[in-house]
């Protein structure tokens, strides 16, 4: 069994090779006064992050890569990040597809899909 100091210092190691910087965007949805609604997405946090390109052999159907996720991108462990949010990397924006959960959380992963 991993301690608390542990994890933090696992954690401390990870967030070392997160080279790169993501702006998490949150979606609200507001009435458009006809019936419908506009979604609105703001920025709700700035953090370190890495990003892959998923290559065709790691689509797989199953409950994890979806063929929609073409990217996983790796943030600090604790980051508020939910599926359907945005994340703006390097002036690209990706959609997350899946947020994966794990028991020891010493990143966030998430699976998203290019954009722009």
């Amino acid at each position: 069994m991993l301690s608390n100091a542990d994890i933090a210092s696992m954690r401390a190691t990870a967030e070392r090779a997160l080279p790169g910087t993501a702006v998490i965007h949150s979606g609200t949805l507001a009435s458009d006064g006809g019936g419908g609604y506009t979604e609105t997405f703001t920025a709700s946090g700035t953090v370190d992050c890495r990003l892959a390109a998923i290559s065709g052999a790691e689509r797989e159907e199953g409950d994890r890569i979806t063929a929609e996720s073409t990217h996983i991108i790796t943030l600090p462990a604790d980051t508020s990040v939910e599926t359907d949010d945005r994340v703006v990397i390097g002036g690209v924006t990706y959609n997350v597809t899946a947020v994966r959960d794990r028991s020891w959380e010493i990143t966030c992963r998430v699976e998203a899909r290019k954009v722009t």
